[in-house]
C-alpha cells in the first residue's frame, strides 16, 4: 500500500480478518503528509468486506502534550 500503511487480509472457514499495520508521521509533519496518510489509512478500511474483522497496529506518533511530568511521576510510582 505505502512505505506507512500495510495491510494484509487471512481468510478463514469462521471470520476473515484484516490486519493494518501503520506508522504514521509526526505532528510535526506538512499538513499534506498528515491529509495523504488518513487518506490511504481509509482507503485500505474501504477495501474490506461487510463481516471482515480488522485489526489497526502500529504506531500513530502521538504524543498528548509536551508536559509530561504526570506521566513519568505514575511510572516511577508503578516501580
Amino acid at each position: 500500500m505505502s512505505e506507512q500503511i500495510f495491510s494484509a487480509r487471512f481468510e478463514s472457514k469462521c471470520q476473515n480478518t484484516i490486519i493494518i499495520q501503520v506508522y504514521a508521521s509526526t505532528s510535526k509533519a506538512e499538513q499534506e503528509v498528515k491529509e495523504d496518510f488518513y487518506h490511504q489509512l481509509q482507503t485500505a478500511f474501504s477495501k474490506r468486506k461487510a463481516r471482515d474483522l480488522i485489526m489497526v497496529i502500529g504506531d500513530f506518533n502521538v504524543k498528548v502534550a509536551s508536559d509530561n511530568r504526570y506521566w513519568e511521576a505514575s511510572i516511577k510510582s508503578d516501580q
